[in-house]
């Protein structure tokens, strides 16, 4: 009996610890990498028309220049 308690309790432990660095983790990429992102600061804001290929080219050119002259705030696409 003392032995199915001791795993019962390592589970616990273990489940603890598992929660524990999932929120350690959550709260560091909020706090450290999401900061490291694009600065919308004296950018200009743009809204891509279209979600085709050439589009996305688009984006991946803007991001590649680490964002320096304009930061995208989404697509706009009236394709179905």
């Amino acid at each position: 009996m003392d032995k199915l308690l001791g795993v019962s309790n390592l589970k616990r432990v273990l489940f603890f610890i598992l929660v524990c660095a999932l929120r350690v983790s959550k709260r560091l990429y909020l706090v450290v990498i999401r900061k490291k992102g694009p600065i919308r600061r004296g950018k200009n804001t743009i809204i891509i028309v279209g979600a085709g290929y050439a589009e996305e080219m688009m984006l991946r050119d803007i991001a590649r220049r680490g964002y320096q002259d304009f930061y995208p705030l989404g697509f706009l696409d009236g394709g179905l």
